[in-house]
Formats: structure tokens, C-alpha cells, sequence
């Protein structure tokens, strides 16, 4: 009797978080659709159109990264269609979980060129008048290039055996136990390392030459530069706190268990729970940006961050947006 009632606390308990992490994809999903449409509609009114579109293009991503996750989660097992072709294709490009870890691969990309989008309107005005809309899109492009360069082993950790799909490599040999390993840390570094360290030091820039302004008194009054320091200080430091907790857990639970330390299985309760997680990040981005970036149509309108003699003044809520 206890020991059925131990078993039915368990999976009570595995049952409430799996509704909790389905409510908070499916309205993570919502949110960011609804900041595509919102941005579509009225976004001109309020944001530069380079920023603009890299906010348009992180709310698509994460609304992808919450449908895939959603999709994950509701999933019930390994289902095949009987169609050889076509669970071979399902098997691999699904069950490896190469598209959700693909937009979660984009989502942090993208967060890192914002970063580097706010960096330069605010640190480097000059060299900001020269970053076009179509270099952004042609390095998006580089980035998508190099998901699929730097994820493309993954398709390669599920195959078709006996007409079903399993976790199990395709390649095989003595070498193949240091290829995943290594290719697990470069998933990290990839996925991971260099998006967050590429925010941190693009923000701490922004913070660094925003704080010295408020010693400067041709830039402004000390309240509303302090003010919009403040709000920016914010949202640096929630963006990047969530994306470190949230991704960064699937990312050293992979690569731990790529290298052997833990046991890394699809579909088991943990990493469906590293799935939830890593898309809390993306559920949470509208809401970080709604609120903390609250003084977009306001306090930036207000703070001439450049002296009268350069031409660039008219423009200053743009810089400061980026």
C-alpha cells in the first residue's frame, strides 16, 4: 500500500508539472505571436526599423521554439507511420529534436544581435549609420548556415531498427565515442557560451557608457538618464539572467551526458523538463521586453544623447533603442 502510494504521489506530481510546463509554452506561443502581429501593426509608430525587424524575428523563432516544445511534451512515444521514407525522415529530423534545438540555436543568436544592435546606436553612432537592414539579414543568414552546420550530427543520434525509432547513432566504430563528445562541446560553446557572452559584454558596454553619461550634463538631466539607465540595467540583467538558467541547464545536461557524467534520454521525464525550460526563455522574452522596456515611446524621446553639433540628434531615440 505505501509503496503503490509513493508510486501514485510520483506520478501525480510528474503530471502537474507537465501541465504547468504545457501552460506556460502554449502562452509563451501566444505571447509571441501576438508580438508579431502587435509589432506589425504598430511598431513603426515606436522602433526603428532595424530593430524592428530583429524583434519581429526573435518573437517568430521563440513562437516556433514554444510550438515544437509543445509538441514535445504531448508526445506520448515514439509514434511511426508504417511508411519506411517517411519515419526515416520523421525519425531523424524530428525525434532527434534537431528542429526545436535549432530555434533554440536561432533564439540566442538572435538576443545576441540585439545586444550588438543597442551597442552600437548607443556606443558607436557613426559606425550604426552604416549597419544597414540587408547586412543584418545576410549575417541572420550566416547564423541559420552555421545551425546547420554546427546541429547537422545530431540528425545522425536516432535511427530506424526493426521498424521503429530509437536513440541509437547511426555512425559506429571506436571513433565515434569521441566525435559525440566533442561535438557535444562544441554544441555548447555554439549554442550557449557565445550567445550569453556575446550579451553580457555588448550590455556591459551600453551600461558602462551610459552610466558615464550621467556626470555629463550637455547629454541631459541626471533623473531622466538615470531613469532610462535603470530600466535598460533591468532588462540586461533579466534577459541574460533566464537564458543563462534556462538554456544553460540543457546545455551542461547534454553535454554531461554526451561526455558520460549523467545519463542524457530522450522523451524521459528530466529532459522533456530541460525542453520545458530552455523554452521559458522564449515565453518570457515578450514579457521582459513589454515591461522593462518600457521607456521606448517615452524617457529615450527625451534624453539627447549627443551634443546639438552632431547631425545625428534627430535620431536619438532610434540609438538609444538599439
Amino acid at each position: 500500500m505505501q509503496i503503490d502510494l509513493i508510486c501514485i504521489n510520483s506520478e501525480t506530481r510528474h503530471a502537474m508539472v507537465t501541465y504547468f510546463q504545457l501552460i506556460v509554452v502554449t502562452l509563451g506561443m501566444i505571447t509571441n505571436l501576438t508580438t508579431v502581429v502587435t509589432l506589425t501593426l504598430h511598431g513603426s509608430q515606436q522602433f526603428c526599423p532595424m530593430i524592428l525587424f530583429l524583434f519581429k524575428h526573435q518573437s517568430i523563432v521563440d513562437a516556433f521554439t514554444c510550438l515544437f516544445a509543445l509538441i514535445l511534451l504531448v508526445q506520448k512515444s515514439w509514434h511511426v507511420f508504417g511508411i519506411l521514407w517517411l519515419d526515416t525522415f520523421i525519425c531523424h529530423i524530428w525525434y532527434s529534436q534537431f528542429l526545436y534545438w535549432g530555434s533554440v540555436y536561432m533564439s540566442g543568436w538572435n538576443l545576441a544581435f540585439i545586444s550588438r544592435e543597442r551597442y552600437l546606436g548607443v556606443c558607436r553612432p557613426l559606425q550604426y549609420q552604416k549597419y544597414t537592414k540587408k547586412k543584418v539579414v545576410k549575417k541572420l543568414a550566416m547564423v541559420y548556415l552555421s545551425c546547420l552546420v554546427f546541429s547537422s550530427l545530431s540528425l545522425l543520434q536516432t535511427r530506424m531498427i526493426n521498424g521503429q525509432c530509437c536513440q541509437e547513432p547511426v555512425l559506429e566504430g571506436e571513433w565515434v565515442d569521441p566525435l559525440y563528445k566533442a561535438y557535444a562541446v562544441i554544441v555548447f560553446v555554439t549554442q550557449y557560451g557565445l550567445p550569453c557572452v556575446a550579451s553580457l559584454i555588448f550590455y556591459g558596454c551600453v551600461i558602462y557608457r551610459m552610466h558615464k553619461r550621467r556626470t555629463d550634463r550637455t547629454f541631459g538631466t541626471n533623473n531622466t538618464i538615470e531613469r532610462a539607465t535603470s530600466q535598460l540595467t533591468k532588462t540586461a540583467i533579466v534577459v541574460t539572467t533566464i537564458f543563462v538558467i534556462c538554456v544553460g541547464f540543457d546545455a551542461w545536461y547534454f553535454m554531461l551526458g554526451s561526455l558520460g557524467f549523467v545519463d542524457y534520454i530522450f522523451y524521459t521525464p528530466l529532459q522533456k523538463f530541460s525542453v520545458a525550460l530552455s523554452s521559458v526563455n522564449s515565453a518570457c522574452n515578450p514579457l521582459v521586453y513589454c515591461i522593462l522596456l518600457r521607456y521606448v515611446g517615452g524617457v529615450t524621446q527625451k534624453v539627447p544623447l549627443w551634443p546639438e553639433s552632431v547631425s545625428y540628434q534627430k535620431k536619438n531615440s532610434c540609438f538609444v533603442l538599439v
